[in-house]
Order: C-alpha cells, then structure tokens, then sequence
C-alpha cells in the first residue's frame, strides 16, 4: 500500500467500532458522534505517528449499526480506486466487494474477542440415566 495517499509510507490505519446509541447524548446526530470518535484517536495518535514515524495517519470509524465516519468513506474510496485501476474493472462492485470483505472481518473479530451470544446447548452428562422410553416404535 506504498503511495496510497501521496507518495509516503503506508497509513497507518487505526480502527474503531463504537456504538453510536452508548455512552453518548441521545440527541446527537451520526455525523457529531463520529466527528467526536474520530477528533479523539487523532488526539491520542496522529502527533505520534506523523513525528515519529513519519506516516499518514487515518482514522477509520464504524459503527455498530454499519455506518462509517468521513474520513473512512474516503479512504474506502481511495482504496477501490486504486484497486479498480489495478484490476481494470468497475468502481462499484469493487467498492461493495471491499465493504463486505471489511465488515465481515470485523465480525469475525468482534466474535472472537466478544463470544456467541447464541444459547449454547447443554451436553447430557450420562444418558442411560435418561428416560427414553419415548423412542420406542414397536
């Protein structure tokens, strides 16, 4: 990804997935919460990064619900079209092919750091001590 915004290192990507419904004011709108998201990982990190280790820094915002902030429309928009030059196919199915890669690797994820929330089922311990008469066809 050499060159991706201008002629520099690769980003550096920074990720966050929040919930926009946690936490935060009712009343706030999506643009607000993430406008706030994203103006507080460049806080904690962009200084960092383009000092030290002198890269782009881009925050990319999702939220729960499947919407992302600017700033991460624009670097998934960046990304397919290079992609789609490279490739010499169509902005469009290259754009919604990244978004569905994107979002269900950060489902995968978010289950493996989270858990199912599916009931799981109960192993039967000894099943001989178990009542079974009711299978009985004959």
């Amino acid at each position: 990804m050499r060159g991706f915004w201008k002629d520099r290192d690769p980003p550096f990507l920074c990720i966050r997935v929040c919930s926009p419904k946690r936490g935060l004011p009712q009343r706030d709108d999506p643009q607000q919460i993430y406008k706030q998201h994203e103006t507080e990982k460049k806080r904690q990190y962009s200084s960092r990064v383009m000092e030290i280790e002198h890269r782009a820094f881009t925050s990319l915002v999702f939220t729960t619900t499947g919407g992302m902030a600017d700033e991460c429309c624009r670097y998934h928009c960046r990304l397919a079209e290079l992609m789609s030059t490279k490739k010499g196919e169509p902005h469009t199915p290259t754009i919604s092919w990244i978004r569905t890669k994107l979002l269900s690797i950060l489902k995968g994820s978010l289950l493996c750091l989270r858990g199912s929330r599916t009931p799981r089922r109960r192993q039967i311990a000894n099943i001989r001590n178990n009542d079974l008469e009711w299978l009985s066809w004959t």
